[in-house]
């Protein structure tokens, strides 16, 4: 309503999704291919089986949008061809948004650091990864809502490391932040490292568990890494 407002008063045209008009085909998690998730597919308004390559139950949100921007492009003489709508979602990527990087454990990283982004992380857990023994790692700024942050997520976990993000200056102790999410999760521990972290999470994980990262975009890079050297060492095995 504050946006539409503020349109009205500049004279833009104010355009809305239709979540009337929103529809999903299918969440890959409830299909057979157990933990291939690599994307959603969706109806908007007179567009069927839309396809973006990005999992994650709030993409579909995104995707309505990216399709009501191009249109508006388009009546404003700029030409986007509904194919073309359709290459752009069935390419995009974006990383560090519910990306899964390892499929046995199952390990994903998220950069929710926020109320709503937790609600909807935990949207995705619920829908995506029903059933699983879950696992988490968090690490999250202090002048973030991690309180809410953690009564939102920790409930779902069955254990939970709290880690020290790289810029300790403005990191939120991982003391406090375990102090905070073990209200909810008892199984919650403060760990010095990210290393330390990902190895204690994946022996817990087992083969069919999932180890969810999230807090701040800015230690996923760590992760991704360490993710990364570890599946270099499985396949060398």
């Amino acid at each position: 309503s504050v946006l539409k407002d503020r349109a009205g008063e500049k004279g833009c045209v104010f355009t809305q999704v239709d979540m009337s008009s929103l529809s999903a085909l299918s969440c890959p998690e409830r299909e057979e291919n157990r933990g291939e998730y690599a994307e959603n597919v969706f109806i908007y308004k007179a567009m069927e089986g839309i396809r973006i390559s990005l999992p994650g139950t709030y993409q579909l949100e995104n995707g309505a949008l990216a399709l009501e921007a191009a249109s508006a492009l388009s009546r404003k003489g700029i030409h986007i061809p509904e194919s073309a709508m359709r290459k752009g979602l069935s390419n995009v990527s974006w990383p560090g948004r519910f990306q899964m990087l390892k499929k046995s454990p199952m390990v994903i990283v998220d950069g929710a650091h926020n109320r709503d982004a937790a609600l909807r992380l935990r949207e995705c857990v619920e829908t995506c990864l029903n059933g699983r023994r879950l696992i988490f790692i968090m690490g999250v700024f202090g002048d973030k809502e991690y309180g809410l942050m953690t009564q939102i997520m920790a409930p779902l976990a069955e254990r939970i490391y709290t880690v020290w993000l790289p810029d300790r200056g403005r990191s939120l102790n991982p003391e406090i932040l375990a102090r905070e999410a073990g209200k909810y999760c008892a199984g919650t521990q403060a760990v010095d490292s990210v290393e330390t972290a990902l190895d204690m999470a994946l022996k817990d994980a087992g083969e069919q568990g999932a180890v969810l990262v999230f807090g701040s975009l800015s230690y996923l890079g760590q992760i991704m890494k360490e993710t990364e050297r570890r599946n270099r060492d499985d396949r060398q095995e």
